[in-house]
């Protein structure tokens, strides 16, 4: 079965974010009827003091509290009685070689991820870069090991079913208008930067026609796909 994985990646502006991030957890837990969020097996409320404490306290006791901390939360989600897993890393100094981000592991879930959620997310966490990713996918396209060879995610690795570029990063594949361009199903200038779909439904990693256009936009990028080749010609 397709396991999805919403991904927000912020710049490090050396705060918690914590007005954003309570927002975020907010509409995460609207979006997918979340009944209660779990930290260390316990119900957390999440608010801007709470986690402002639990940021600090775990800053208190890491090496590298300049690195940023990390946070998991889990939240069952009513609709299905899955668990989602929420991976927070936040409070990372600018000139650290780490970012902030926020990665929702959505399970099956997130086939349904809607396209006015996806908007609402980046507006409130306002990412440099933010997709939808199917984590089969990810893994035929080594995705990790492409992002390890761009310095400081001044590039994107791969494009993702929904993937959202800032001005700066959709720099990186040619500027926003060859990103208006390119032939995906629909890419629209969002919040300064590109929203780029690739196809108009849920994507599928195991459709050829899929496949095909994400090779097909990734190599009008610049982004050669060649595991995307061998997977959807075998």
């Amino acid at each position: 079965m397709a396991h999805y994985e919403l991904v927000q990646r912020c710049r490090p502006i050396g705060s918690y974010r914590l007005k954003e991030t309570v927002a975020f957890l907010s509409l995460l837990r609207d979006a997918t009827e979340v009944e209660a969020y779990e930290l260390a097996k316990r119900t957390f409320e999440p608010d801007e003091e709470g986690l402002r404490l639990l940021f600090e306290s775990l800053a208190s006791k890491s090496p590298f509290p300049e690195a940023g901390v990390d946070v998991d939360l889990y939240g069952r989600m009513a609709v299905s009685q899955e668990y989602l897993r929420v991976e927070i890393h936040s409070g990372t100094r600018p000139g650290e070689a780490f970012i902030d981000h926020v990665n929702v592991d959505l399970g099956g879930n997130g086939r349904g991820v809607s396209e006015t959620y996806f908007r609402r997310a980046i507006d409130t966490l306002r990412p440099f870069e933010a997709y939808v990713a199917e984590l089969d996918d990810e893994h035929e396209l080594d995705s990790y090991g492409s992002q390890q060879r761009i310095v400081d995610f001044n590039a994107p690795a791969i494009i993702r079913s929904l993937h959202f570029l800032d001005v700066t990063l959709a720099a990186s594949v040619g500027g926003i208008e060859r990103c208006l361009a390119a032939p995906a199903s629909r890419v629209e200038r969002v919040l300064g930067g590109v929203l780029i779909r690739l196809v108009n439904e849920p994507f599928d990693p195991r459709n050829p026609t899929h496949l095909g256009k994400q090779r097909e936009v990734m190599e009008y990028l610049g982004l050669p796909a060649p595991s995307a080749v061998q997977k959807s010609s075998s």
